[in-house]
């Protein structure tokens, strides 16, 4: 990179953005500040994996094994000083933060809304170094497939005693992973079975639910709590596909609950 037009015409200015990156993180350490500068978030799609062998597979689609499997993506960066030995001192300080862990990676690529990821940084390599700045790319890897908004999507249905029942979900988004809460009021008799059931799928389950309790279906972690202890199922999780999602919620017999659906709004790239 020339010399000249980095020095005059980036880091002079004050208020830099070359794909509207505002924040970055990693860690909890902030990479966009007066001195620290994330320049752009890039994916590698030289990565990308297109043999189909052995991936998943869903309504005669294949998913891009990459998408499913991993994530490898680019932050470049910049540091600004006035002298040398500040220089060293804040690549210092970057270096031992981001040093090869796995952590949340967010930033905000535009408006108010961060993106995040769990990755681990793989490599730092120096591009040109000065006196005055160091510039610099670091290669992240993930294993999650998705980047999601840091703020999930949530729905609550409240006062419901009427079964069956529908919530509809609209996920515009990649697939997603959700979790449902019910939580049962007073007035609740002879609850012995609950089933969920979306796009041909279902979950179904026979429990003895009280008043007051609180039941926790977590597709995220596959799991299902009954008021916060771990309970033991033999059926499989789904997601919520990116078109409308009905749940048909079946539960006998006399009930009084809410309903709350939350769930991430998924990104294939950063």
């Amino acid at each position: 990179m020339n010399t000249w037009l980095l020095n005059s015409t980036l880091l002079n200015q004050t208020n830099i953005t070359t794909t509207s990156v505002e924040d970055v993180s990693f860690d909890w350490f902030w990479l966009y500040n007066s001195n620290v500068i994330a320049l752009w978030v890039t994916r590698n799609y030289n990565t990308i994996d297109f043999n189909t062998f052995q991936i998943p597979q869903q309504d005669w689609n294949w998913y891009i094994s990459s998408h499913n499997r991993w994530v490898n993506f680019s932050i470049n960066f910049a540091i600004k000083w006035t002298d040398q030995n500040n220089v060293d001192i804040l690549y210092q300080e970057m270096i031992t933060a981001l040093n090869y862990k796995q952590w949340v990676f967010k930033y905000k690529p535009s408006g108010w809304t961060f993106r995040e990821i769990i990755a681990t940084m793989t490599w730092i390599n120096t591009d040109e170094r000065t006196c005055k700045y160091v510039t610099w790319t670091i290669d992240f890897n993930s294993i999650s497939p998705f980047w999601k908004d840091s703020v999930n999507n949530s729905k609550l249905t409240s006062w419901i005693i009427l079964s069956p029942f529908t919530i509809q979900i609209s996920n515009t988004w990649v697939n997603s992973l959700w979790k449902i809460y019910l939580l049962f009021w007073s007035w609740n008799s002879w609850i012995n079975n609950i089933s969920i059931s979306s796009n041909n799928r279902i979950i179904s389950f026979s429990w003895s639910v009280n008043d007051w309790d609180i039941l926790l279906i977590d597709n995220e972690n596959k799991q299902v709590l009954l008021n916060n202890v771990v309970q033991d199922y033999d059926w499989t999780f789904f997601n919520f596909i990116n078109w409308v999602n009905s749940l048909l919620f079946t539960i006998d017999w006399t009930i009084n609950l809410d309903v709350s659906v939350i769930y991430p709004t998924n990104h294939l790239l950063p």
